[in-house]
């Protein structure tokens, strides 16, 4: 009876009972559902993002996400709704929980290269666990100690240092085309118009140090992949790194890669196009000379490459692989790297640099002079692997300046209760659930003054016992995921944990550096906080260098402006040219 009245009352009067239907939808899907019936009710978090997936998409579109998520769990607590069907943690257990028990990833990796997804973008675990046991031997910290990769290391490595020398030091070669930045549109030289502003110097002058390292970490990275004699030579062959450029445009699209892929041919410039299809074509040009040289040799070195082959893979699914790994490896560790630089550079960390350069004076002695300060490079890996200082060091940047700040979404597809409030929350199966690096790296019951860069914080206290000691530097390692945790945990993180420590041993046993003061207004020790901050709504009018390293709020972090200009010295002392 009930409803044949309410069709008799649908036909005679239409428009009333359709405005009536869609106030008892709005009534049910944004009110009563969302805060009173859903099974995560219980869980806080703001109204809008609660009933509405556009709130957070609009914050990743705009790089303000993570300081967002940042915010929430300040004022929410360890786990915070951000969508109907996401949440947000910001705990050591739920890092475990989610990644360490190896929930699915979600459709944010519907991605691939050639066609063809990879094992970053696999999202079944069985498949995923296969490719990287085929791969692991590669990447183990025993390999990474093998003469082999050592002897990769140290060449590159040398060519760096040697770079500096010349580029800076004595300033033989100059790099007045980067000082153009003729590929990068936040650049200095590009927004001036010229590469005018940086001054001619006859020792010590400016060099843009975000590219150089990203020249290094592409050099090593295919080196691995594809071995040693089908590498590049972007550190010898600077006019080639312009295809580092385009792989920095292609990353400012990730929002659409992953959130919105339909809206990619959009929402992409003419420029960004081009820059894709030229980094494809580098690619499969490289990757084919390196697949016919593996294939034509009897007895060819190690490699990601000859791995794949030989595990019976080809074409598309072996580049699409290579693809990632040169991708993620290149630009991660010049991140990081550029961000090393610039702390050692900054007035405020004297006592920083000057600390880590007199550890590897008291262990290898004093530093050559002259055209023998870059050859031969410091070659006890493991030696410098385990110098304590360098460690607590290499573990603030990481945990300071995580080249990838931003979540790694999962789904649900199990039974999971999260407690919250005195509440058991069972949470749905296919809710996504991540924690990202930004906000556990900075929880203040575990790091004291967060944003503060602090090495010091990794080694034992004056008046700390060795115990007290012992737990707290456990509850710190227990927040870091620089790269991740899990079986999913990033692959290269030897090479490029150990490639770092080799260079920054190197470069700051030989040099000293500062801040290019013609590339920005230098903050004094006396006026800098000493915080590292991230997002475009701190960066003020881009004089400072503080303002043009504000980290870049996304998935992937990098210095705001996309440079870094250093000047590097003979150190004159232990201690620096301070």
């Amino acid at each position: 009876m009930l409803v044949q009245n309410l069709l008799n009352y649908a036909l005679e009067y239409p428009l009333q009972f359709l405005g009536i239907l869609t106030a008892c939808l709005v009534t049910y899907f944004y009110l009563l559902y969302p805060f009173f019936l859903s099974p995560l009710r219980h869980i806080p978090g703001p109204a809008l993002y609660r009933v509405s997936y556009l709130p957070i998409l609009h914050k990743a579109r705009t790089e303000l996400r993570n300081e967002l998520l940042h915010n929430l769990h300040k004022q929410y607590g360890p786990i915070v709704v951000i969508s109907p069907s996401e949440l947000s943690f910001n705990d050591h257990k739920y890092l475990k929980d989610i990644y360490i028990r190896n929930f699915p990833k979600s459709h944010f990796y519907n991605f691939g290269n050639f066609g063809q997804t990879n094992a970053f973008s696999m999202k079944d675990n069985v498949a995923h666990i296969e490719r990287r046991k085929r791969m692991n031997p590669l990447y183990t910290k025993s390999y990474v100690f093998s003469q082999e990769s050592q002897t990769i290391l140290y060449e590159k490595v040398t060519k760096l240092t040697e770079d500096i020398y010349r580029t800076s030091i004595t300033a033989e070669t100059p790099d007045y085309t980067s000082a153009a930045s003729p590929f990068n549109k936040l650049g200095k030289g590009y927004i001036l118009g010229s590469g005018n502003w940086l001054q001619p110097k006859a020792r010590n002058l400016g060099m843009e140090m975000y590219g150089t390292f990203s020249a290094l970490a592409m050099d090593v990275v295919t080196s691995f992949e594809l071995g040693p004699n089908c590498s590049t030579d972007f550190l010898s062959n600077k006019q080639d790194r312009q295809i580092v450029e385009a792989h920095r445009q292609q990353s400012s699209m990730w929002f659409y890669v992953t959130s919105i892929p339909s809206l990619w041919n959009i929402a992409a410039s003419p420029a960004i196009k081009n820059a894709s299809v030229a980094i494809k074509q580098w690619q499969y040009n490289l990757f084919r000379k390196a697949e016919t040289m593996v294939l034509s040799e009897k007895s060819s070195p190690p490699s990601t490459l000859k791995t794949l082959l030989d595990f019976g893979l080809a074409g598309n699914d072996v580049y699409s692989e290579l693809a990632d790994h040169i991708f993620a490896g290149h630009e991660t560790t010049g991140i990081s790297l550029s961000y090393v630089a610039w702390e050692l550079s900054r007035p405020v960390n004297l006592e920083i640099k000057a600390r880590l350069h007199q550890e590897m004076v008291d262990v290898f002695g004093e530093p050559p002079k002259g055209d023998s300060s870059f050859s031969p490079p410091l070659d006890s890996l493991e030696v410098i692997d385990q110098l304590p200082y360098l460690e607590a060091f290499m573990q603030e940047i990481l945990r300071v300046h995580a080249a990838i700040p931003g979540s790694e979404p999962r789904l649900v597809d199990r039974k999971y209760v999260a407690h919250v409030g005195g509440f058991e929350v069972e949470i749905p199966r296919q809710t996504i659930v991540s924690v990202q690096p930004w906000s556990m790296h900075r929880n203040s019951e575990v790091f004291a003054q967060p944003d503060k860069f602090m090495p010091e914080r990794w080694l034992n206290q004056a008046g700390e016992t060795l115990e007290a000691y012992k737990t707290r530097l456990h509850l710190q390692k227990k927040f870091m995921c620089p790269f991740g945790q899990g079986p999913k945990m990033c692959l290269g993180m030897n090479i490029a944990v150990l490639e770092m420590k080799l260079c920054v041993a190197n470069l700051y046993w030989r040099f000293d550096s500062k801040i290019c003061g013609d590339w920005c207004e230098v903050v004094s020790r006396e006026n800098s906080k000493g915080e590292a901050l991230m997002g475009v709504k701190h960066c003020g009018d881009l004089m400072t260098d503080e303002e043009k390293m504000i980290m870049v709020d996304a998935y992937t972090s990098r210095p705001l402006v996309d440079e870094l200009w250093i000047e590097w010295y003979e150190w004159e002392k232990a201690g620096g040219n301070s």
